[in-house]
């Protein structure tokens, strides 16, 4: 199951500690990776979700 947290950069740049790589995607670009079956009930609910910020 993927574990999903909205985040917003306020200044720097991100810094991997886990991982390889890190994109900033849009919502359709998203959806064109190949995603392990258990993440992609929750890449759909990301997807559809407003990040308008308020």
């Amino acid at each position: 199951m993927l574990t999903s947290f909205v985040c917003y950069l306020l200044n720097g740049t991100p810094r991997l500690t886990e991982h390889h790589e890190i994109r900033w995607l849009s919502p359709d670009e998203m959806l064109t990776l190949d995603w392990a079956p258990a993440d992609r009930e929750a890449v759909q609910l990301i997807c559809a979700m407003d990040f308008t910020r308020k």
